[in-house]
């Protein structure tokens, strides 16, 4: 995965072209009928986000950075949820549940982008869950279990 370095958009369209629920994604800012409010997305993993109100907002942000290094995104009402993955174990903060949903679409994106371990967010609405951001570099923030799990994992492969 890192040796390719696929950006966020690429990721993005990789999981739409896979038929994992996303937000929409506009490429051209131009496009006429975009839903406001909408995110600002850099493809970078650790780029920059921000949420746009109105169309003159992304317009004056176009004119003043290079359009090939942000994408649109759909804003979805709803609640924002973070799941780790670990070499096939799924990990949840709070208690969340970890439906069969959940699980079918975290192993379907560990087989796409051949990843062990990542963190994945999902916004969660009354439609469903869609997945808006899939980090390779997870951090494991506030999740002791999981992050247990990946250095027992590393202890692992060290020692073969």
């Amino acid at each position: 995965f890192f040796k390719k370095n696929d950006t966020k958009l690429e990721i993005q369209e990789m999981l739409i072209k896979n038929q994992i629920d996303t937000p929409k994604i506009i490429t051209d800012y131009k496009e006429k009928g975009i839903k406001i409010p909408i995110f600002c997305k850099e493809n970078s993993h650790a780029g920059m986000v921000f949420q746009a109100y109105t169309k003159s907002t992304i317009e004056e942000f176009f004119e003043k950075f290079d359009t090939t290094k942000f994408y649109l995104e759909e804003v979805i009402n709803g609640e924002e949820v973070k799941y780790y993955y670990v070499n096939q174990r799924i990990y949840a903060k709070d208690n969340l549940e970890i439906s069969d949903k959940i699980r079918q679409v975290c192993k379907k994106v560990a087989n796409l982008l051949r990843l062990e371990v990542f963190s994945i967010d999902f916004i969660k609405s009354k439609e469903g869950y869609k997945v808006i951001d899939v980090n390779p570099a997870a951090g494991f923030y506030m999740l002791d279990s999981a992050r247990e799990d990946l250095i027992n994992e590393i202890e692992r492969m060290w020692k073969r």
